[in-house]
């Protein structure tokens, strides 16, 4: 049996953050905003934070405090991510993210955290939400959202289908980033501390290795700027091209397809490393697809064919954001500055080399995503299935 209830009536409290302007202090409890949530892995970056004092965290309100088996949701902007605290840290985040208490006699915390990820809960809170610039839902009508609660019993079975895929998911995840620290520390290896094969025997000219010089980026790489159609061509029924305009379709190293156009005159072709050009400047994804660059970004490919190579090339120098631009609103850089920056330039045999190595990494990297993309669809169409009791389970 499967009963329809208000989301306050199977939670203890539904509550957001302090609404008061938090105080900042160089050490403390870290504070947390929409963009620390990652909704692919399920998690909090903790990377990147300011922190405050940990007496005010202290101060708080008890449902203000994330406790394991709570749940965080944005409310504001880009509202309706959710995510599942599965393990004890102090922080404190902004009022734009609300935190569900489930009641688990009623209903498992992560069990109504796959609800809240799922497709159906996403339309109903935006048919509850207000705004078209940035879209915002009230607590009060997000404590009045229905959902459908089955036996605890049948809420463990469908946790335990689902949460098998989430496992591999994030194992996966974890393999990435081991092969991505393994190129950039090869990369670090070659040409920081110039600790490349032969290096023994390697005859050094003014601090570098004989063969070696300095370049400029435009000696080494062509690039192309991206413009916008205009916005009438813009979908998302994948009509024409993917089009993206700026980090907003990033993923963690290829470009998330999301927004298509039928019209387009700037064009990055499949394995073209896309630079963010606007604010920020310097981030860093692959193509998988011909697309369509928009102006916040512009495509960068070897001249040479050694994409691998300059990918962790540029990865290296621009590992910090906004390093190069200007701008009086927002950081931004043209294609003549992007042109001269200078960089090492190996020779060719050093550089073909790790280009070699640097494929075969990404090639495994992409391997894994791809499983991943397949392995999350899976689990988003067993979602609504497991839970509307059409498929059992």
């Amino acid at each position: 049996m499967i009963d329809q209830m208000r989301l306050d009536e199977c939670c203890i409290s539904i509550s957001d953050g302090d609404h008061l302007p938090p105080p900042k202090s160089d050490c403390g409890v870290p504070f947390i905003t929409i963009s620390n949530i990652d909704p692919v892995n399920n998690s909090i970056d903790f990377s990147d934070t300011m922190t405050v004092p940990k007496k005010y965290y202290d101060s708080l309100l008890g449902i203000r405090k994330a406790l394991v088996g709570d749940i965080l949701y944005s409310v504001v902007g880009s509202f309706g991510i959710p995510v599942l605290i599965k393990e004890n840290k102090e922080f404190v985040f902004q009022r734009h993210i609300a935190i569900l208490r489930p009641n688990s006699k009623i209903v498992r915390p992560a069990y109504l955290y796959y609800i809240m990820k799922s497709k159906s809960f996403y339309a109903q809170a935006d048919s509850y939400a207000i705004g078209s610039a940035q879209r915002t839902i009230s607590l009060s009508s997000l404590r009045r959202m229905k959902v459908s609660i089955p036996s605890t019993d049948v809420q463990d079975q469908v946790i335990a289908s689902l949460t098998s895929y989430d496992k591999l998911i994030e194992v996966n995840n974890k393999r990435i980033k081991v092969l991505e620290q393994m190129a950039e520390n090869l990369y670090k290896e070659w040409f920081v501390r110039f600790r490349f094969p032969g290096h023994e025997t390697a005859e050094f000219e003014n601090g570098l290795p004989k063969g070696w010089g300095y370049g400029s980026l435009g000696s080494i790489a062509s690039i192309e700027m991206g413009q916008s159609p205009e916005s009438q061509y813009y979908n998302f029924e994948g009509i024409g091209l993917p089009f993206h305009q700026g980090v907003g379709s990033y993923g963690d190293l290829y470009l998330v397809d999301d927004m298509y156009s039928s019209q387009g005159n700037r064009f990055a072709e499949p394995n073209s490393i896309i630079f963010s050009v606007r604010a920020p400047v310097g981030r860093i994804n692959i193509t998988l697809n011909r697309i369509i660059l928009g102006r916040g970004v512009a495509s960068i490919n070897s001249k040479k064919g050694n994409n691998g190579y300059l990918l962790w090339m540029l990865k290296n120098r621009f590992s910090d954001e906004d390093m190069i631009g200007n701008g009086a609103i927002f950081s931004s850089v043209k294609k003549e500055e992007l042109l001269k920056q200078k960089f090492i330039i190996p020779s060719d045999t050093v550089e073909k080399a790790f280009d070699s190595i640097a494929k075969q990494i990404e090639g495994q990297i992409r391997v894994i995503y791809l499983s991943n993309i397949n392995l999350t669809k899976q689990r988003d169409l067993l979602l609504p299935r497991l839970m509307s009791g059409k498929l059992e389970v």
